[in-house]
């Protein structure tokens, strides 16, 4: 992904509201032709550990691109019996392994996973995004901007956003 010194993505403003939503509730957009459905695969840490199974996609039709994996946490991994069930993995982090139709989280382990924040698995709030925001501001390897709100600017980070990690070269459509 290329670094947007232009202030724009998409023609998108920098500070302009996002909004998320899960792909399939987005009539007009799919998974493009040729690249993996990752719905339903199991998500992995460290290729041995398993963290849940992907419940869904989260989308911005403003950025025309997919900036989420939903995942539903497995019953093993989960650190409070009250706690919620799902958890929001930005999409840069993952990697797809086709053949064995698993997603690769290396930056996460089971000891980072305890403190992971989870939520219900409803709407997605930005007070959920922002303990996100939190928790990756104490990684030393991502470096991020203030969180000032859903915006395109927060969504331009290289890391953690950009989809060509997950599906090599090439970025994914809808």
């Amino acid at each position: 992904m290329e670094h947007k010194t232009d202030k724009k993505i998409n023609s998108i403003d920098f500070h302009e509201e996002i909004t998320l939503e899960r792909l399939e509730n987005l009539t007009d957009y799919k998974v493009a032709d040729g690249y993996d459905n990752v719905m339903g695969w199991r998500v992995v840490a460290n290729g041995e550990l398993e963290l849940g199974k992907v419940r869904a996609l989260i989308a911005s039709k403003e950025l025309e691109r997919i900036l989420y994996l939903d995942i539903e946490v497995e019953k093993n991994m989960r650190n409070d019996p009250n706690s919620h069930l799902y958890v929001l993995i930005p999409i840069g982090l993952a990697k797809i392994d086709h053949d064995a139709e698993i997603v690769n989280v290396d930056s996460i382990d089971a000891e980072a996973f305890v403190s992971y924040p989870r939520y219900d698995g409803q709407g997605i709030h930005m007070d959920y995004e922002y303990l996100l925001y939190q928790y990756y501001a104490e990684h030393p390897d991502i470096h991020l901007e203030p969180f000032k709100g859903r915006t395109a600017k927060y969504y331009d980070h290289d890391l953690l956003y950009n989809q060509t990690t997950v599906y090599g070269n090439e970025t994914i459509g809808f």
